[in-house]
């Protein structure tokens, strides 16, 4: 819902609808009308118009369809690639955070141990039991696991927020993260997980649809050609001054063709 990547797969959908909705709309006439007054606009003197069409031919606007369709199957597969990667980056964001919680345990029990023992050293060198150097390594030990520790709480609260900004969310706060990292791994056939991939997975699809809508416009230019189209322009004119004032069709009706 807050993701801001899907919000932009969706409009490029939208758009692709569209345009194929446009594709598929053939073009629209054009009629001009033009009126000119007598000298002293007094009356009409002389109207002119036409009218204008734009034929398309040899099948070249399925063509374009069919293209335009192939460009809205690759528009909503990335809608879809686009959801299966949010799902993968909240899952690895959710694992990351999972690691740091086991990290963040182990490391905190090691620093009560370092701890503890370094305090053991220290007793005994006060009742004359050890020598004063003995406690000088587990001193430094005991810093640094205890730097470590600290750095795993900087760590996990830095991967909490980069899940809250994966979700989209504008804050949560700290919170108790279900799940162990340990758990069983699902075990998958290769040959079953490879011939499902070749059926549904969204890169093979898309190359699959770029292919199909290469073919539809290299048949669009292999036919254009030879099936030109054809834009019919038929002007006419009525005069109001000279009898018998009926609308006659112009002199030169053109026939384009492009």
């Amino acid at each position: 819902a807050n993701s801001p990547l899907l919000r932009q797969a969706i409009s490029d959908v939208e758009a692709a609808k569209g345009a194929l909705v446009q594709a598929q709309t053939y073009p629209n006439p054009t009629v001009a009308l033009t009126m000119l007054p007598t000298a002293d606009n007094s009356s009409a003197g002389y109207m002119s118009g036409y009218f204008d069409q734009w034929i398309i031919t040899g099948g070249k606007m399925k063509l374009g369809v069919a293209a335009a369709r192939q460009d809205l199957s690759n528009a909503e597969l990335a809608l879809k690639r686009a959801r299966s990667d949010l799902s993968t980056a909240v899952r690895q964001a959710y694992f990351t955070l999972l690691v740091d919680k086991e990290t963040l345990i182990v490391n905190r029990a090691l620093a009560r141990l370092t701890d503890d023992v370094y305090r053991v050293q220290t007793g005994l060198l006060s009742g004359a039991n050890a020598a004063p150097y003995e406690p000088a390594s587990l001193r430094a030990q005991a810093y640094a696991t205890r730097l470590a520790y600290k750095q795993a709480i900087a760590l996990y609260a830095l991967h909490w927020k980069q899940l809250v900004a994966t979700l989209g969310a504008e804050q949560m706060p700290l919170s108790e993260l279900a799940g162990r990292v340990d758990r069983l791994i699902p075990y998958y056939e290769y040959d079953e997980v490879l011939a499902y991939a070749l059926r549904n997975h969204t890169d093979v699809l898309t190359a699959r649809y770029l292919l199909k809508k290469a073919q539809y416009n290299l048949k669009l230019a292999q036919v254009t050609p030879f099936f030109p189209d054809v834009d019919v322009h038929m002007p006419f004119g009525k005069d109001f001054l000279f009898a018998p004032a009926t609308i006659s069709p112009g002199t030169f009706g053109t026939f384009n063709f492009f």
